[in-house]
């Protein structure tokens, strides 16, 4: 200890340090044994020089502009950096300047670990695990010589978060391995804050996770657009993209990852491979992950390494087990890159428990174009009911993507939206949500979008519905088709939904339903809701469809003041109060068309078509435009049995009965088989 006290009075007497030098020494042989202490003791121009230890201490410069330093700053010692360490304990960030902290303040030669992020309020979530720059009166800082690294946060910016106006210079400092859930793993700068990298001592960034932005988020003013010139040693990548890089100029506006970014970097961290990937939770980050005995263990380590091939698309194997964080260190969302899915072995296998986070997958302009198949998404108590299970989410002006899904069970402990999807197309097929508080889809769709549900199985749980909107003006309706759809015995929570608790479609968006069965739906409270709608000039239209036993109204036409009609087509379609139970606000469109029913659809407790009953070779073949019938019901059975299609999502697959067996309907007979389908 002596001879740093001897170099450092050497130091002071040839003018290295300015102001009063405050010693801080966990040992105890300086003048205090915590940063804080010497921070709070300090006044502008000071400089508090920290000897090495761990200090495990979440260090506020308090409105002192000043120099805060390990020896490394009076030496240049590199060992020093990592014999200094900032330990954030996991309860708030290492260091935090917020205040009108000013040109000179600099943190220089530490290590800042084990961060948990800071917040401006107590509603606010946490941001910026190693540093917290908050500029909204002028707070500014260099940061030198320093590796951040091993931060976790709640929010954004796992290295550093810089907001609202802050200054950030960066020189020789390391960023790796922070991890923050919402976006930015490395870094994230504000929109109004100024980001500096230093050309001649070179940074590091890399090994970084977030499911936006693996390396960095940053927002841009559109009207004075500034490029960020990044010198780096190291960087996560060779050329940045969309998995590494996210940039938006507010107001969901994308922006490529290589507009206003200039990059000079050395080395490229990663080794990427083009090739399928096997992951297990028994396997190792230090496997290959190239074949099925040498599976890496977490998920984003091989989505991180998968080249996108859009020519020749590669796929990340999950093996049978469990995934989550607690168990075997899973990230969840996961980031998502274009040309590469994520597929099970089995969704009677593969089990995948996002527990605290928001959601299982957020792509937000990810580029898209994959599948995600044959998964359980079982647990989950965190994210909110707003917050979706997958959430595609695409602001591009790219041309539309897809996305398809299959063979998924969603079985989340809280009620919650099982799939939100924005723009893109998708292909949703043999989805099971049952006796869970998971609802089925939400679709903020766009002009020219085609998508497609078939055979998903909606019972028993605490919020259900589907959703089709788009708000964007067009002569290309979006349009939405949905085959073999069983919902049913569902209870709604209303805060879910505002004017319906089932399917809607709203203003310029389309909706076919085409044999669906949607049963005995209740919303808790009540509070004269519809069932089904078509609001503000959307249109929905029912198929070989049994609309039945719902709470409250079962379909309403609402237009809600709007220009355009809200429309409906009923064709060969079994609705409880039929024509008349419809009810219309507004200006509306009903196009009541041949084989409706108002009746007992005759169904068993699985909703399968009892002898005798009016929906067996009810329904029609004459459906719109480009639909065609999946070759089985939701239940796996033939689609199509006896002499013609039934109504409903389940098929009636014959009896020992005779076929001549008639049912007695209000002011009707219908004869089974009905002889017009046959």
């Amino acid at each position: 200890m002596k001879k740093y006290f001897i170099l450092f009075i050497g130091l002071v007497l040839i003018g290295i340090l300015q102001g009063t030098t405050i010693i801080v020494d966990i040992e105890g042989t300086g003048d205090y044994i915590s940063i804080q202490e010497g921070v709070d003791a300090s006044v502008n121009g000071d400089t508090v020089l920290v000897y090495p230890g761990r200090y495990y201490e979440n260090v506020d410069y308090n409105n002192h502009t000043i120099t805060l330093g390990s020896l490394n700053l009076t030496t240049g010692e590199r060992h020093y950096i990592r014999e200094t360490i900032i330990d954030g304990n996991l309860e708030n960030s290492c260091i935090i300047v917020v205040r009108a902290e000013g040109e000179g303040t600099l943190c220089c030669g530490f290590t800042l670990t084990n961060g948990a992020g800071h917040s401006m309020g107590s509603d606010y979530p946490l941001d910026g695990g190693g540093v917290y720059v908050y500029g909204g009166y002028g707070a500014q800082i260099e940061v030198r010589n320093c590796i951040i690294e091993n931060n976790k946060i709640n929010r954004t910016g796992g290295g550093i978060y810089l907001g609202y106006g802050g200054y950030v210079y960066l020189s020789g400092t390391t960023i790796r391995f922070n991890y923050a859930p919402v976006s930015s793993g490395g870094i994230s700068k504000g929109t109004s804050a100024t980001l500096e990298f230093d050309p001649d001592n070179l940074c590091s960034i890399y090994g970084n996770y977030s499911t936006i932005g693996c390396m960095m988020g940053r927002g841009i003013d559109l009207d004075e657009p500034d490029t960020l010139y990044i010198y780096a040693d190291t960087l996560s990548f060779e050329e940045p993209d969309r998995y590494f890089i996210s940039q938006g100029g507010g107001s969901n506006t994308y922006i490529d990852p290589d507009e206003y970014l200039v990059i000079e970097s050395q080395h490229c961290y990663y080794e990427f491979i083009d090739a399928d990937f096997y992951v297990s939770p028994d396997g190792d980050d230090s496997n290959s992950g190239l074949t099925l005995q040498d599976p890496k263990k977490k998920i984003s380590s091989a989505i991180t390494l998968c080249v996108s091939n859009p020519d020749s698309p590669n796929t990340i194997h999950l093996l049978p087990g469990y995934y989550s964080s607690s168990l075997n260190g899973q990230y969840f969302p996961l980031n998502m890159r274009e040309n590469v899915s994520i597929v099970g072995t089995s969704r009677d296998e593969v089990f995948l428990d996002r527990e605290t986070a928001g959601n299982y997958i957020y792509d937000r302009n990810g580029g898209y174009n994959y599948s995600i198949k044959n998964i359980t998404f079982t647990g989950g108590i965190g994210g909110g009911q707003s917050n979706p299970d997958l959430r595609f989410w695409d602001f591009t002006e790219d041309p539309i993507s897809s996305v398809i899904m299959d063979s998924l069970r969603f079985d989340s402990a809280v009620p919650k939206l099982g799939i939100l999807a924005t723009k893109i197309d998708f292909e949703i097929s043999n989805i099971i949500i049952e006796n869970s508080g998971s609802a089925f889809l939400g679709y903020n769709s766009f002009p020219g979008n085609r998508s497609l549900v078939k055979n998903v199985l909606c019972r028993s749980c605490h919020a259900t519905f589907i959703t089709n909107d788009n708000y964007t003006e067009t002569e290309d309706l979006p349009v939405l088709n949905v085959i073999n759809y069983l919902q049913v015995d569902n209870s709604v929570e209303s805060i879910l939904r505002m004017w319906s608790y089932g399917p809607d479609a709203t203003r310029y968006a389309v909706t076919n339903f085409i044999n669906c069965t949607l049963m005995n739906n209740s919303i808790v409270p009540f509070n004269n809701h519809a069932f089904a709608k078509a609001f503000e000039g959307g249109e929905m239209n029912f198929y070989n469809s049994i609309i039945y036993g719902n709470v409250g109204t079962q379909l309403n036409l609402d237009t809600n003041g709007w220009d355009n009609p809200s429309t409906a087509t009923i064709s060969h379609t079994l609705l409880q109060d039929g024509e008349t139970g419809i009810v219309h606000q507004g200006d509306t469109i009903l196009n009541w068309m041949d084989g409706n029913l108002d009746c007992d659809p005759m169904l068993n407790e699985d909703y399968i078509p009892l002898v005798g009953s009016p929906v067996i070779d009810a329904g029609t073949l004459d459906l719109p435009e480009g639909i065609e019938l999946p070759e089985t019901d939701v239940y796996g059975n033939p689609r199509i049995y006896g002499n013609g299609v039934d109504m409903g999502a389940v098929e009636w697959q014959g009896t020992e009965n005779s076929s001549d067996e008639i049912s007695v309907l209000p002011d009707e007979l219908i004869i089974y088989p009905n002889p017009l389908i046959a």
